[in-house]
């Protein structure tokens, strides 16, 4: 046996590494037979036995006082987040992927539908204190959140207030394309990217009121026009072996009492495919495509962009098509909406898995106090191949009439 007669100290490392809060309770931590999560912990220097670690058998022990029976030792093997090839991001588990040998450069990228303020009703998000819902709240939290991730590359949905936003994101190193949505509505979608890291080349934005409307649909043209965007832009690496990047920053149309809802999301998701590829005729950037797609997995949209694109998600369950079970928590709608695409010749490295339901469901859904927008956060690194990898033909196809397009490369 190895002791550590300070055990204290190493408390304090556990506190550092986020496995423990400043309060003592356990976060975190996987032990054998126990489940640790909101014990607290105990132990002075004065003690012979608490505060004290004991290493055996390749595994931590830590002597506390147990609260659920007075002074009896209770050891509790700990281990370390790291050490299972896990590590944490805001709370969240960042796990890795099995690597395929490929060998290049990584980019890390985060996906997130903010919640534009024009949004947020008291009535809608009802179980929400009013004070968790002001914009006074919700800005610096989201801005502390995106500062969290530290991502190299940033996809933003319902984007508004943007003056105070693009400040924000400056100070923590980022540069910006925008698109606000037309007509009336104030939200846009956003690229962030560090600048030190990428340098823009050139930058297209989509507007889904140009998708191509089924002939049948034409007597209800009109409620094609929902006034989403998406944008795109070229970022190159700044490393001594420079290489392109295409983003996409993309918000698909959403209205549960629509009956053609489904219908404009297709040919949003159809013409979402049709710009990109056009904007890549030439080069064939690799492309990497986050937003809030506003369809579940398995769904027409979510088949059409798979057949093009991976997801860095896929890996995340054994059902719901490998996507998360959701990334919308509302008191009254639970799914997977949001994603991040990405050109199969990618290796996706690692992903942030979501939260556990039942700790959601602590605060009843989102928002709440910890969690400023009623969608999560999507997080994961790429390898981007140092020598780009022969990718086959493929062609386009149309959802409505299933007419063959022109051949061009799959992304």
């Amino acid at each position: 046996d190895f002791l550590v007669d300070d055990g204290l100290d190493f408390l304090n490392d556990l506190v550092d590494d986020g496995l423990v809060n400043d309060g003592g309770i356990f976060n975190n931590l996987r032990s054998s037979g126990s489940d640790l999560s909101g014990r607290e912990l105990s132990g002075n220097r004065s003690s012979s036995e608490e505060g004290r670690v004991v290493f055996n058998d390749g595994s931590w022990s830590l002597c506390v006082k147990d609260h659920s029976s007075s002074n009896r030792r209770c050891p509790i093997s700990i281990q370390r987040t790291e050490e299972m090839g896990e590590k944490t991001m805001n709370g969240r588990v960042l796990r890795s992927c099995e690597s395929d040998g490929t060998e290049g450069e990584d980019i890390s990228m985060l996906s997130y539908n903010i919640l534009c303020q024009e949004y947020v009703s008291p009535h809608t998000y009802f179980y929400c204190p009013k004070s968790y819902l002001a914009w006074e709240h919700r800005f610096p939290s989201i801005v502390a959140e995106i500062k969290e991730y530290n991502a190299d590359i940033v996809c933003l949905q319902e984007v508004d207030n943007w003056p105070s936003y693009l400040n924000a994101f400056a100070q923590l190193g980022y540069k910006s394309l925008y698109c606000r949505r037309t007509g009336l509505k104030s939200d846009a979608c956003v690229i962030l990217y560090k600048s030190d890291k990428f340098t823009l080349i050139k930058e297209e934005k989509i507007h889904f009121n140009k998708a191509r409307i089924p002939r049948e649909h034409m007597p209800w043209r009109y409620m094609y026009q929902t006034d989403n965007v998406a944008v795109m832009g070229v970022l190159r690496t700044t490393t001594k072996d420079p290489k392109d990047l295409l983003v996409v920053s993309s918000h698909l149309y959403f209205n549960l009492h629509n009956p053609l809802r489904e219908a404009i999301q297709t040919a949003q998701a159809n013409h979402l495919i049709q710009s990109i590829a056009q904007f890549n005729r030439f080069r064939q950037y690799p492309v990497l495509l986050g937003g809030d797609f506003n369809s579940l997995p398995g769904t027409l949209v979510w088949r059409l962009i798979t057949s093009f694109f991976g997801s860095a998600y896929t890996g995340h369950s054994k059902d719901n098509c490998g996507e998360p079970a959701f990334t919308n928590f509302t008191g009254y709608f639970k799914g997977c909406l949001d994603y991040i695409f990405h050109s199969k010749s990618l290796r996706v490295k690692n992903f942030l898995e979501m939260p556990k339901e039942e700790d959601l469901q602590k605060e009843h859904a989102l928002p709440n106090k910890d969690h400023s927008s009623d969608h999560l956060a999507l997080y994961t690194t790429l390898v981007l191949p140092s020598k780009p990898n022969g990718e086959k033909q493929h062609q386009t196809w149309d959802p409505w009439e299933g007419a063959r397009m022109q051949p061009f490369r799959t992304f």
